[in-house]
């Protein structure tokens, strides 16, 4: 697996380095690669074949991977931060979760799973969960991204919330690198008219 997932994030880097330089790609490591203490120099040497920024790259850990070996996981984040790449909990609140993950590891943004935000709406325990993860977020000043979101309800109840990150099929449906280019390319130029108007 490591070998096919290098080779996917080298193409992801080849079809996004051209594009708007605010934009970060986001990457998913698996829990194999994480037993990797090589994983960091991989990935760096990654960003150098590709002509990559470090800082537009974001690598997302889930929380089941960081109890196989916590100190390793501490490791590779730590050499990862210090090239200036961006490091996310993903599926935050699946069952695993700990703050002391959250103490250990300098992580940029918290992934809240799409199981808590799919049950926003009929359940008031989970949006206090998500209430109470934008509050320990902020203490520690990484972002919070909300996942799996679909409905329009969903979107209005965590931005009240405080929750300003969204992600899910509400927004668009998962595409290929050359219509998502294109699709950036139409938000470019409509931007630059309603600039000139």
């Amino acid at each position: 697996i490591a070998d096919l997932s290098f080779s996917v994030i080298r193409k992801a880097l080849i079809e996004a380095r051209d594009w708007d330089p605010s934009l970060v790609i986001s990457v998913n490591i698996s829990p194999t690669q994480l037993r990797d203490p090589w994983l960091a120099q991989k990935i760096v040497k990654l960003l150098v074949e590709t002509s990559f920024p470090a800082n537009r790259l974001e690598i997302e850990i889930t929380e089941t991977s960081l109890f196989d070996n916590l100190s390793l996981a501490q490791s590779i984040v730590g050499s990862l931060k210090n090239q200036g790449i961006k490091l996310a909990l993903d599926d935050f609140g699946t069952g695993y979760s700990s703050l002391a993950h959250l103490r250990a590891l300098p992580f940029d943004r918290i992934k809240i799973d799409k199981s808590i935000i799919s049950k926003v709406l009929s359940n008031p325990g989970e949006l206090a969960i998500v209430q109470g993860t934008l509050l320990v977020a902020r203490g520690l000043s990484a972002e919070v991204t909300a996942e799996g979101v679909e409905k329009q309800e969903e979107v209005a109840v965590l931005k009240l919330a405080g929750c300003t990150e969204l992600q899910g099929h509400y927004f668009h449906q998962a595409m290929e690198a050359s219509a998502f280019t294109k699709l950036l390319n139409t938000q470019r130029e409509r931007e630059a008219e309603r600039k000139l108007a």
